[in-house]
């Protein structure tokens, strides 16, 4: 299990402790990419995480946008998750910018969220 973490970018090993990617070296390696590719919940939220960095010089929002980009079911939990438990006050910065920027997408695509909850389990 570990190997898919890492062989994904999602994680790295160092002396047998595994460490989170940081999505702000994550995201740039998706600009240019077909967003149609984007699908894995994890990519889909370090990619706007790390494109909430100040500085980033990529904009999450480009990304909601996108037609080929369908936001993953578990996009917006990870999203809350990482905003409250990211492993630093940059990161949970981060994080919160891209839950917000989520949301606001989500509130004016009400269709494409009523879509994704059908596949969430309460």
């Amino acid at each position: 299990m570990p190997d898919e973490f890492t062989d994904r970018g999602w994680a790295s090993e160092e002396k047998k402790a595994f460490h989170l990617a940081d999505p702000l070296a994550f995201a740039p390696d998706w600009q240019g990419r077909h967003r149609r590719r984007l699908t894995a919940d994890l990519d889909q939220a370090l990619v706007l995480i790390g494109a909430c960095y100040d500085g980033s010089g990529i904009n999450a929002s480009d990304t909601l946008k996108n037609e080929n980009f369908k936001p993953h079911p578990a996009l917006k939990s990870l999203l809350e998750w990482l905003s409250r438990h990211g492993a630093t006050q940059p990161k949970r910065n981060a994080s919160s910018r891209a839950l917000t920027i989520y949301n606001n997408w989500a509130s004016s695509h009400k269709e494409a969220v009523a879509q994704m909850s059908l596949f969430q389990e309460d």
